[in-house]
C-alpha cells in the first residue's frame, strides 16, 4: 500500500504543522547532505521555524558560501510561485482532471439553464460550447481522452446513454 497523496497547502493545526515541518525539515537536510557529497556541490541552507528560530546546514564554511551568494548573480531562482514546475506527471494529471471537472460543472449548469443538450470539447487550450440536435434519453456523461482532452454530451432532461 503506497503512502497517501496531500495536497500541498499550509497546515490549520498547529501540532500537526509542527510535526511536519520536524520531519521535512531532516529529510531536507539529508538530501542537501546526499547532494553536497554525490556531487561534489556547496550547499548553504537557511532556514526560520514558524517562531523565528534559524537552523541551518552548509557542506563547507557557512560565511564563505553565503558571501558567495550576496557577490554572484544566481543563474536559477525560485519561489513558491514555481511549486507547479516541479509537480509530477500524477500530480499534473490530477490538476487537469480537476479543471475538467470544473468545465463539466459548469457546462452542465449552462445546458440545464437553456434545456438544451450540449457536445462540449476541452482543452487547457480552448473550450468550445455547441448546441447539438435534440437526441431524447441522453443523461450526462464524462470521457477523458488523456490528460490533454475532455469530450462531454450532456442533456439537462436526463436519460440513459
Amino acid at each position: 500500500m503506497g503512502r497517501k497523496k496531500i495536497i500541498i497547502r499550509k497546515i490549520q493545526d498547529e501540532r500537526s504543522r509542527h510535526a511536519t515541518f520536524a520531519k521535512r525539515k531532516n529529510g531536507l537536510i539529508k538530501k542537501a547532505m546526499e547532494l553536497s557529497v554525490l556531487c561534489g556541490c556547496e550547499i548553504a541552507l537557511v532556514m526560520f521555524n514558524s517562531q523565528g528560530k534559524l537552523m541551518q546546514y552548509s557542506s563547507g564554511d557557512i560565511d564563505q558560501t553565503l558571501s558567495k551568494f550576496i557577490d554572484e548573480k544566481p543563474q536559477e531562482a525560485y519561489t513558491n510561485d514555481h511549486l507547479s514546475q516541479f509537480a509530477n506527471k500524477d500530480d499534473k494529471d490530477s490538476k487537469v482532471a480537476e479543471e475538467a471537472l470544473q468545465i463539466a460543472n459548469s457546462a452542465f449548469a449552462y445546458a440545464h439553464s437553456m434545456q438544451t443538450p450540449l457536445s462540449l470539447n476541452a482543452s487547457p487550450h480552448a473550450l468550445q460550447m455547441m448546441p447539438l440536435q435534440h437526441h431524447a434519453g441522453i443523461s450526462p456523461s464524462l470521457h477523458m481522452g488523456g490528460p490533454q482532452s475532455v469530450g462531454m454530451l450532456l442533456d439537462p432532461r436526463g436519460g440513459s446513454s
